[in-house]
C-alpha cells in the first residue's frame, strides 16, 4: 500500500520474492526438521519422546503392567501403546472415579521441566 504510485525495478521485485520463497522454504523444513534431529541434538519435545526406548526400559526394570498415572492425555495415551494391558490416569480427566484394583505396580510419569525430560518413576 506504500508504493502505491511508485514504479517497481524487476530486481527489487526478484529479491522480494527470492526471499518470501527463501522464509517459506526455511519454515516448511525447520519445524519438521526439529522432529528429526532431536536425536543429534538431545533436545526432545512431545513430538518425539523415545516412548519405545522408555517402555523397553521399564520392562527390563519390571513393570510390564499396571496402573499408569500421567500427567496429561499425550504422555498416556502413548504409554498405553506400549502398554496396553495397563490403565491410564490423568489428572485432566472430568470423571472422578476409584482407580481400579487389583495392579501390583503404578507408573507415575511427569514432564518435570520446559526441556522435555520425562521424570518416570515405577512403583512395585
Amino acid at each position: 500500500m506504500r508504493l502505491a504510485g511508485k514504479k517497481l525495478s524487476r530486481v527489487s521485485v526478484g529479491i522480494f520474492s527470492g526471499l518470501l520463497v527463501v522464509a517459506g522454504l526455511a519454515t516448511l523444513f525447520s519445524i519438521p526438521g526439529r522432529v528429526y534431529l532431536a536425536d543429534m541434538r538431545h533436545k526432545f519435545s512431545r513430538l518425539n519422546y523415545p516412548y519405545r526406548e522408555i517402555a523397553q526400559r521399564l520392562r527390563q526394570e519390571g513393570f510390564t503392567e499396571g496402573l499408569i498415572l500421567a500427567q496429561n492425555y499425550v504422555i498416556g495415551a502413548d504409554l498405553k501403546l506400549n502398554f496396553r494391558d495397563s490403565f491410564v490416569m490423568t489428572p485432566e480427566e472430568k470423571m472422578n472415579f476409584p482407580a481400579p484394583i487389583g495392579y501390583d505396580c503404578l507408573l507415575v510419569v511427569w514432564d518435570r521441566d520446559t526441556r522435555a525430560r520425562l521424570t518416570i518413576l515405577p512403583l512395585c
